[in-house]
């Protein structure tokens, strides 16, 4: 259900981000509404004949679907590029030219996990949406390679800032305060109200507490907070909701594989690509 519900929000923010939706498909999304007036800059692009702004347009887009690059590299297996793909040294990159950043895209690895970055040029606002740095970095064969001389200068500079961002934000996540933070307030307060129950079996409270302690959809919050805001219901009466709630809708802690933390010697760059103007 909850893999439904990831793929669902993912479609309707493809929408939204295509060409709005007009009412609430799932509560807690808001409805976004899109105006299709042209500015002129766009207009004047369009008059001239630009063949870049319709590359940028469809690269915009596509960061919001994995799809397109799952079946670009479909298409590269397909063409028995596999080997070639593997053989590729590691710290491998090239740029082009595009309006549309002023930045460098990285991929690293950290441990186990793949990360992106993109390090912009002033090295402010770093940015690791994945599906959207995947857009940025997009390019044909049959683009231009541009990688000038002063870019190529700082690249060791700005990988530095991403691997420091990659280091910091794993540090951060193993860290117990910021893991809490990720779970509605409304799930800490039921969980708060089970700790402090008495009339409730051991394993029953064990199991509902887990369950609470990781973070649900915005649907759950609600739900608690219905029950835990009755004024005319006693805190035992409260205890019994709950429980019948998590347990009816059959929630269960996720058992999620921890992390190992890493160090910043664990952090290899990958590759990158510069997009610049």
């Amino acid at each position: 259900m909850l893999d439904l519900e990831a793929s669902l929000r993912r479609k309707i923010a493809q929408a939204n981000a295509a060409v709005g939706v007009e009412t609430v498909v799932i509560p807690g999304d808001d409805a976004v509404e899109r105006v299709f007036d042209d500015t002129r800059a766009e207009i004047e692009r369009i008059a001239a004949e630009d063949a870049g702004f319709i590359d940028e347009k469809e690269a915009e887009l596509d960061a919001f679907s994995g799809e397109v690059f799952r079946e670009e590299l479909r298409q590269a297996l397909m063409q028995a590029r596999e080997g070639e793909l593997k053989s590729l040294p590691w710290g491998i990159g090239s740029g082009f030219r595009a309006a549309r950043a002023n930045g460098v895209v990285f991929a690293a690895r950290a441990g186990s996990r793949i990360e992106w970055r993109f390090v912009p040029f002033d090295a402010r606002d770093l940015s690791s949406d994945r599906l959207a740095l995947l857009g940025l970095a997009r390019c044909s064969e049959t683009t231009a390679r541009n990688l000038p001389e002063d870019i190529r200068a700082r690249l060791f500079e700005l990988w530095d800032h991403a691997r420091d961002a990659i280091l910091a934000d794993r540090q951060a996540e193993l860290d117990p305060a910021t893991r809490a933070a990720a779970v509605p307030k409304a799930q800490r307060d039921a969980v708060s109200l089970l700790f402090a129950a008495m009339m409730i079996e051991p394993a029953v409270q064990e199991r509902v507490i887990e369950a609470l302690q990781a973070p649900w959809p915005l649907t759950v919050s609600r739900a608690l907070r219905e029950i835990l805001d009755r004024p005319d219901a006693a805190d035992s009466a409260k205890v019994d909701q709950i429980v019948a709630y998590v347990e009816g809708e059959g929630l269960r802690a996720p058992r999620v594989p921890v992390e190992p933390a890493v160090e910043r010697d664990d952090i290899h760059l990958v590759c990158y690509q510069a997009v610049s103007a």
